[in-house]
C-alpha cells in the first residue's frame, strides 16, 4: 500500500507540474517538461500547503491541495485534448535520440544513486529537523519549536514540511521521505542546469557537460587522497601497524570551506531543494527577458515569484543573495551597456518578480518578516532575535551588538589568517579557472555572464566581509561558499566543453580533458565512494534504529499515545541525561517525538547539564523545567502546560513517586515486561476531582503504583 500511495502522490504532483509547465513556459519539449514538472509540482505544492495551512488544519491541507492540483491538471489536460484553449503544439523531443538516452539515463542514475546514498546515510537530526517534520505531520502548524512550543519555528522548514506531507500521505518512514525528496530534486537540478545552458547555447553536448561539471566540480581537496599511497604501502606491503590507514578516503571528500554539489545535496537536508529552486528561478528570470515569451509573462511572473518566495523557507541566505542580484542586475547592465531600452525591460521584469516574491515571502511565515523587524527596529519583541539564533546569552539583547556588520572576516575567527593554506588549497584552482571562463562567457552571452558573476561575487565575498557578534551565526556564513561550485562549475564546464570542441590540436584537447578531470575529481570520488560503501561506510538503513521495533513495550506505548492524544498534549519526561538517545546536537526526547509525533519539551535544545542551560530562547521557562525535573511541582507543570507524564526505566530514581505525591495523576496506560516498564499518567486539574467509578478505580491503581515506586526509594 505504501508503494501504491507513493506512486499516486508523486504522479499527481508531476502531472500538475507538467500541465503548469506547458502553460507557464509555453513548453512542448518532453525533456523540458520532465524537469519542470518536478520543480513546479513539488515546489508549488510546498508553497501552497504552507500558505493554506495558516488557515486550515495542516493534515487536511495535505490532501486538499493535492486534490485541487489533480482537478486543475485534469481540466488543463482535457482542455488541451478537446482544443478548448485553441490549437496546442504537440509534444516532441527537443534533442536527438542519442542525447535523449544519455541525458535521461544520467538523470536516472543520479536520482537513484543519490536516493540510495541518502537511505544509507544518517538523517539530519541536528536542530531537530526530522523530529519537527513528524510533529508537522501530526498537526504542528504553523510550526512551533518542539523543544519549546511557546515559540514559533521560523527557521527554514520547507523541506521538513514536504517530508511531513510525504510521510503522512504515503505512510513511508519519515527518513525515507527525506531521501526520496533529495533523490528527485537532484535529478531535477541536473536537468535544470542543462536547460539553463540550452537557453543560451543550442549545442546539446555543451549543455550536458556543463551540467555534469555543475554537479561534480570541486577543489584540490581531492589530492589529499595521495596520502593514502604511503599509508597503504606501509600497512599491506611492509606489514606495519598504521593508525586509520583509510583516512585518505574521507580527506579527499570533505572540504572545510566548500564542497562539490553532489556532496551538498546529500549531506545538507535542505541543499537539494535550495539549489533546485535557485536554478529554476534563474531560468524563469531569463525566460521573462526573452521578447518572444511576452505572451506568457503573467503566469511566469507568479510561478517564478512563488518558487522564489519558497526559497526563503529553504535557505534564507541564498534567497537574500539571489534577490540582491536580481534587484541590481538592470542597473549594472545599464552601467556597462548604456542601453536604456533593454535596461528598462530588465528593470520592469525584476521589479514585478521581486514584488510578487516579497509579498508572498512576508506573508507565508518563516524568518524574513521577524528578521526584517529586528534589523529595522520595527519591533521590540525578542522573538525576532530568537528566530535567527537560539542563544542563552540574553544580555546581547540589551547592548549594541549586531547580527551582521562589515568587519573582521569570518575566516579570521579562531586565529585563522584570511588566506590560510587550506583556504587557498580549496579555492585556488576553481577560481583560477573560473575567472577566464567568465571572461570567455562575457564575450558570448553578456547578460548570463553578468548575472552569474554577480551571484558568484556575492556568495564568495559575504563570508569574507561580514562579521557577527554571535559565534553560531558567524559559523553559518560558510554556507555562502556552497553555491560557488554550483554556478562556477556550470560556467567552467560550459567554457571547457566549448574550447574542447573547437580545439584542433590533440595536445590542447588532452590538456583540457586533464583540467576537466582534476576539477570534477573530488565530486566523482565522493559519488563513487558513497555509492559503493555508503556514508558512513558499511551501513544499511542506519535510521531504522531510531524507531521502535514491532512487539516491544515502546511500540505499544507509542501506539497508545498516537491514538489517544493530540499534538496539543505535552508530555513530561524526566531523565538524568537527555543526550544519550540521538546525540548532543539534537532535541531532547527525540525517540519519543520521532515515534509519536508528540512534543516532550525541555525548553532547551540540547538538554541540561546541572544548572547550565544551553541554546534556549526562553531561559525563564528553561529554569522552571530544571526545577520541575527535581520537584515535579504541580504549579510549575500547569505553567509549562504539560498534559501527560510519560514514565519509563530512564526516569531519575524516585521522580515518579514525587510526581504522584505532588499531582493529581490519572493512570491511563501501563505495560511491563521483566524489569522494563512504561506508565503514562494524565495530569488532572485539582479543581475537578475524579468522581466516577472508573476514576475511583484508577485512583486506586495509581495508589498501588505509588506504593511500589515509594518502596523503591
Amino acid at each position: 500500500m505504501v508503494i501504491l500511495l507513493t506512486i499516486a502522490f508523486f504522479s499527481t504532483l508531476f502531472f500538475f507540474g507538467w500541465q503548469i509547465a506547458r502553460w507557464v513556459l509555453n513548453e512542448n519539449r518532453i525533456e523540458h517538461l520532465i524537469a519542470f514538472s518536478g520543480i513546479f509540482g513539488l515546489g508549488l505544492y510546498v508553497f501552497f500547503i504552507n500558505i493554506v495551512g495558516l488557515f486550515i488544519p495542516i493534515q487536511t491541507v495535505f490532501y486538499l491541495v493535492l486534490v485541487v492540483f489533480l482537478l486543475f491538471a485534469s481540466i488543463c489536460f482535457l482542455g488541451r485534448r478537446l482544443r478548448v484553449f485553441g490549437d496546442q503544439r504537440t509534444l516532441e523531443w527537443g534533442i536527438s535520440g542519442r542525447w535523449r538516452k544519455i541525458l535521461l539515463g544520467s538523470t536516472l542514475f543520479l536520482t537513484l544513486s543519490v536516493g540510495l546514498i541518502s537511505f544509507n546515510s544518517h538523517m539530519d537530526l541536528a536542530a531537530a529537523r526530522v523530529a519537527t517534520a513528524v510533529t508537522m505531520a501530526e498537526g504542528n502548524f504553523p510550526p512551533m519549536e518542539i523543544f519549546n512550543p511557546t515559540d514559533p519555528l521560523y527557521y527554514h522548514y520547507a523541506p521538513d514540511l514536504f517530508s511531513a506531507a510525504t510521510y503522512k500521505i504515503t505512510g513511508m518512514p519519515i527518513y525515507a521521505a527525506y531521501d526520496l525528496q533529495r533523490a528527485i530534486l537532484s535529478g531535477v537540478l541536473f536537468l535544470l542546469g542543462f536547460f539553463l545552458i540550452k537557453l543560451f547555447f543550442l549545442d546539446t553536448a555543451t549543455a550536458f557537460f556543463a551540467s555534469l561539471s555543475m554537479m561534480y566540480a570541486g577543489t584540490l581537496v581531492f589530492f589529499n587522497g595521495l596520502n593514502g599511497i604511503p599509508a597503504l604501502y606501509h600497512k599491506f606491503i611492509l606489514g606495519q601497524e598504521i593508525y586509520a590507514p583509510f583516512k585518505f578516503v574521507s580527506d579527499a571528500i570533505v572540504g572545510e570551506y566548500t564542497t562539490p554539489v553532489i556532496n551538498s545535496v546529500i549531506t545538507q537536508h535542505w541543499g537539494t531543494m535550495a539549489f533546485a529552486l535557485m536554478m529554476a528561478v534563474v531560468y524563469i528570470y531569463f525566460f521573462l527577458l526573452y521578447e518572444e515569451n511576452r505572451g506568457h509573462h503573467i503566469p511566469a511572473f507568479f510561478a517564478g515569484g512563488f518558487l522564489f518566495a519558497l526559497l526563503a523557507l529553504v535557505s534564507e541566505p541564498y534567497f537574500a543573495v539571489l534577490g540582491v542580484v536580481i534587484f541590481l542586475f538592470p542597473f549594472v547592465f545599464f552601467l556597462f551597456k548604456r542601453d536604456w531600452t533593454s535596461a528598462k525591460k530588465i528593470f520592469i521584469s525584476s521589479f514585478i518578480l521581486l514584488s510578487i516574491t516579497l509579498l508572498a515571502a512576508l506573508f507565508q511565515g518563516g524568518l524574513l518578516r521577524p528578521a526584517l523587524a529586528q534589523q529595522l527596529h520595527l519591533s521590540s519583541s525578542k522573538n525576532a532575535y530568537n528566530a535567527v539564533l537560539r542563544t542563552s546569552n540574553q544580555s546581547n539583547l540589551n547592548n549594541n551588538s549586531n547580527f551582521f556588520r562589515v568587519g573582521t572576516p569570518w575566516l579570521l575567527h579562531d586565529g585563522k589568517p584570511i588566506y590560510d593554506p587550506l583556504f587557498l588549497a580549496e579555492f585556488t584552482l576553481l577560481l583560477v579557472v573560473l575567472v577566464p571562463a567568465l571572461v570567455f562567457l562575457f564575450k558570448r552571452r553578456f547578460q548570463l555572464a553578468l548575472f552569474l558573476t554577480g551571484l558568484l561575487l556575492l556568495f564568495f565575498s559575504v563570508p569574507l566581509l561580514i562579521d557577527s557578534d554571535f559565534p553560531d551565526l558567524a559559523g553559518q556564513l560558510g554556507r555562502f561558499f556552497l553555491p560557488i561550485p554550483l554556478f562556477g562549475g556550470l560556467v567552467i564546464g560550459l567554457v571547457l566543453t566549448t574550447l574542447y570542441r573547437r580545439a584542433q590540436k590533440s595536445l590542447l584537447k588532452g590538456s583540457l580533458l586533464l583540467l576537466a578531470f582534476v576539477l570534477i575529481a573530488q565530486g566523482l570520488w565522493t559519488h563513487s565512494v558513497w555509492v559503493a560503501f555508503g556514508d558512513p561506510p558499511g551501513t544499511w538503513n542506519p535510521n531504522a534504529k531510531f524507531f521502535a521495533q514491532a512487539d516491544t513495550l515502546e511500540t505499544k506505548a507509542y501506539s497508545w499515545v498516537k491514538k489517544n492524544t493530540t499534538i496539543k498534549d505535552l508530555f513530561l519526561i524526566i531523565k538524568d541525561n537527555y543526550d544519550a538517545e540521538c546525540g548532543v546536537s539534537t532535541v531532547p526526547n527525540c525517540l519519543f517525538i520521532l515515534n509519536t509525533g508528540r512534543m516532550a519539551p525541555t525548553f532547551m535544545l540540547t538538554g541540561i547539564w546541572g544548572d547550565t542551560m544551553a541554546n534556549t530562547s526562553s531561559p525563564d521557562m528553561a529554569a522552571l523545567f530544571s526545577e520541575v525535573s527535581k520537584s515535579c511541582d504541580s504549579d510549575i507543570l500547569r505553567k509549562l502546560n504539560y498534559s501527560y507524564v510519560y514514565v519509563d526505566g530512564e526516569w531519575s530514581k524516585g521522580m515518579e513517586a514525587k510526581c504522584i505525591k505532588s499531582n493529581e495523576l490519572n493512570l491511563m496506560f501501563q505495560i511491563s515486561e521483566g524489569e522494563e516498564f512504561i506508565r503514562i499518567y494524565k495530569i488532572e486539574e485539582e479543581t475537578h476531582p475524579l468522581s466516577s467509578d472508573s476514576a475511583e478505580a484508577n485512583t486506586k491503581q495509581v495508589h498501588q503504583v505509588s506504593q511500589v515506586v515509594t518502596d523503591e526509594l
